[in-house]
């Protein structure tokens, strides 16, 4: 299963319009980079698409929509395919201050830096800020400082504490 953000009238990027049902195919040709026309974005984890939406889909009041396609392409964050379906709205994950601090612990643990400064300047940031925009640049540098970060991983061990 695959996770759409779109804003509260069920729209991205383009004025493009996402329902029950609805497909869309990439416009753009399928060799560029993910933050293109070739690659329509979606998330592996809806825990994953609330955490990070304030950084690639900042919308006031955003809405979920599980959705399937084939994945052409990831980033570590999100990834891309070059046709997506919304199957249906499902609730917007709720996660308390705590259940996000939990989950940048998780991942500063695992992460290999040559500069463990750098993982807990960020661990700080995300603990102490609370907010879920500063958990989302912390998750976003975490995996461009480690590719080999599993995310879902450490989203399913966060949610068995």
């Amino acid at each position: 299963m695959l996770y759409k953000v779109t804003d509260a009238r069920c729209r991205t990027q383009g004025n493009t319009e996402w329902g029950r049902g609805v497909t869309h195919e990439a416009l753009g040709e399928p060799g560029q980079p993910l933050a293109s026309n070739g690659w329509i974005h979606a998330y592996e984890d809806p825990d994953l698409a609330a955490l990070l939406s304030p950084l690639y889909s900042p919308y006031p009041k955003p809405r979920l929509w599980e959705a399937k396609g084939e994945i052409g392409i990831r980033d570590g964050l999100r990834l891309g395919c070059r046709r997506l379906t919304t199957i249906r709205e499902i609730p917007w994950p709720c996660r308390t201050s705590h259940w996000k601090a939990m989950l940048i612990d998780l991942i500063i643990r695992r992460i290999r830096l040559d500069s463990s400064v750098f993982a807990h300047a960020w661990k700080q940031v995300a603990i102490e800020t609370a907010r879920l925009e500063m958990s989302a640049r912390a998750i976003e540098a975490s995996c461009l400082a480690d590719r080999n970060l599993n995310l879902i991983e450490i989203l399913n061990e966060c949610r068995s504490r």
